[in-house]
């Protein structure tokens, strides 16, 4: 018996028995689940069924109290398929009729699900549904569902399950030692010259080769052993090629003032150049490998929309990624990088399993790119928002107004004698005022309110999100031109 599960003929169909028993366990148990979870929403669904239907044949008679008439409904109603009790009290919990329930039995209390109740003979799902007439409460209906064909259909599926399993089993027994023993007819020739290869050793004499499947084996393991060979004494120089390239690459890089990272997936280890740590403020002995560490350090306004570009990349199939973000460096100040990424090995399911790239330091740019945008908005004497900001501010403004009911306001103001002052003393006078008349409008007003310059002497007040009383509104708006 001990040398019979030294063979890997028993050990491979005993794995493939026990593999497969546990499938079907699993199918058998899954098509019970199912079959639990069909039979509740079926049971579920009669209920609500049901509920309706006695509900409008019981609020009639019990708002006259006629409880004779409604011991006839749960009479009659009972008759239906399924139906083990009825019982209704009135709006004092007094049992006014009943039928399949007997006095002395306490109130059933409803059950939640199928799934609460245990699955025995004489199960019953109770359920409960408020007696309601014009949203006025009269009562409670209560009543059971016959949970015996759930059960009867649970054993007959076990019974049936277990033999179809059994079978399965028997029949798999047999094709599988068949199969076995002819796959595993010259297996020791092939594994000692498996052994031989592994350990680097090409010359292992020939395993026998034939016209069947393990002959055609034997000859495919043999052609694979001279390929082996011959692609590992290429992969040797082209190794130590490789490793001169990298070398140039990164000093040309480098040399540009990019910091080089290359990222290995399976170990989540980043390793960063010496450029790449001096860009961020670190010695080249400072800061870990873990990526981790990295990710802490991305902005957290950026990191939303980072992480998902991250995520897009790896669930698709590109090969090269280019993002910005700011990153924290050593000195607690936050630098605007370009990271530029490309994919260098992924395994046989395509999933990546290593990077490598390139961070920029981008920041004089996004300096550039910022003063484009305050030039573009902005007024540049006074730093208030010109016509475009404004344009946009007010539909925005329209359309919170319209989303909360709320009053919005818009005041227009300009300066009296204001081309005289700036012809007797000058437009650097004038300009003075300007810049003066626009902090003093900003201090009179709410931060989520917006001053803007119109043009000229011109300036516009745009106060939202007042109230949703003209009356009000228009008190809010007075008091704030009072204190302009």
């Amino acid at each position: 018996m001990k040398f019979l599960f030294k063979s890997v003929r028993t050990r491979l169909l005993l794995i493939a028995l026990l593999v497969e028993a546990v499938m079907l366990s699993l199918l058998v148990f899954n098509s019970m689940r199912l079959m639990h979870t069909y039979m509740a929403e079926q049971l579920a669904q009669q209920a609500k069924q049901i509920s309706p239907i006695l509900v409008a044949a019981i609020v009639a008679p019990l708002v006259q109290n006629d409880y004779a008439t409604v011991q006839a409904v749960l009479t009659e109603s009972q008759h239906g398929e399924g139906i083990k009790y009825l019982l209704v009290t009135n709006l004092a919990g007094r049992r006014v009729a009943q039928v399949g329930w007997s006095d002395s039995q306490a109130l059933p209390e409803a059950d939640a699900d199928i799934a609460s109740i245990g699955l025995s003979e004489g199960a019953i799902f109770h359920v409960r549904e408020h007696l309601v007439m014009f949203g006025q409460k009269l009562g409670t209906l209560y009543f059971g569902l016959d949970l015996s064909p759930v059960l009867r259909a649970q054993n007959v599926l076990q019974r049936q399950g277990a033999l179809i399993a059994l079978s399965e089993m028997l029949l798999s027994f047999i094709v599988l030692s068949g199969l076995m023993w002819w796959i595993t007819r010259n297996l020791n020739d092939l594994i000692l010259a498996s052994q031989q290869v592994a350990q680097g050793n090409f010359d292992h004499a020939a395993v026998k080769e034939g016209s069947d499947e393990c002959g055609q084996l034997g000859a495919a393991f043999n052609a694979m052993s001279c390929k082996l060979n011959e692609r590992f004494m290429e992969v040797l120089v082209a190794k130590e090629e490789l490793s001169k390239v990298e070398q140039l690459w990164s000093f040309a890089l480098e040399g540009g003032g990019d910091g080089v990272w290359d990222w290995d997936l399976q170990s989540n280890q980043v390793e960063l150049s010496k450029a790449g740590k001096m860009m961020f403020g670190f010695a080249p002995d400072e800061i870990g490998a873990d990526m981790a560490l990295w990710i802490a350090r991305v902005h957290p306004e950026d990191f939303p929309a980072w992480s998902a570009q991250w995520r897009a990349f790896f669930s698709g199939h590109g090969e090269k990624i280019a993002c910005e973000y700011r990153v924290l460096c050593k000195d607690g100040h936050w630098l605007w990088v370009q990271t530029r990424g490309m994919v260098v090995a992924r395994n046989a399911e395509g999933q990546v399993l290593r990077m490598v790239g390139t961070h920029t330091d981008i920041s004089i740019r996004k300096t550039l790119e910022e003063q484009v945008r305050q030039l573009a908005f902005y007024d540049a004497l006074t730093q208030l928002p010109n016509r475009r900001l404004l344009h946009d501010r007010l539909l925005q403004v329209l359309v919170a107004s319209k989303r909360s009911q709320c009053y919005a306001a818009v005041m227009f103001l300009d300066l009296d004698n204001f081309k005289p002052l700036n012809d007797a003393h000058g437009h650097d006078v004038g300009d003075l005022l300007l810049v003066e008349v626009a902090q003093r409008l900003r201090a009179c007003v709410r931060e989520t309110d917006t001053v803007a310059r119109f043009g000229g002497d011109e300036f516009v007040v745009l106060l939202g999100e007042l109230t949703t009383q003209p009356h009000d509104s228009t008190e809010q708006a007075s008091l704030i031109a009072e204190k302009i």
